[in-house]
């Protein structure tokens, strides 16, 4: 995409990571986490089967997992 004065980079349709360097499918089958890019894991659910993703409480952001956002006035 041409911006003004630049361009900014997405992955098609289906397919994550960083624009600028490596798109992968949306879900990479795994047998262990060694086959998992970043700190996201082998797991096996229901909607997707075995899979790169993250054990809750943490989300994917990209190659990584992170933790949801907690409620401060508790910490």
């Amino acid at each position: 995409m041409n911006l003004d004065g630049g361009y900014t980079c997405h992955c098609p349709d289906g397919l994550t990571g960083n624009a600028y360097s490596l798109c992968y499918p949306d879900i990479i089958e795994c047998n262990d986490d060694k086959q998992c890019p970043g700190n996201t894991a082998c797991i096996n659910d229901i909607q997707y089967g075995v899979h790169c993703g993250c054990k809750d409480p943490y989300v994917r952001e990209g190659d990584y997992c992170i933790m949801t956002s907690r409620n401060c006035s508790e910490c």
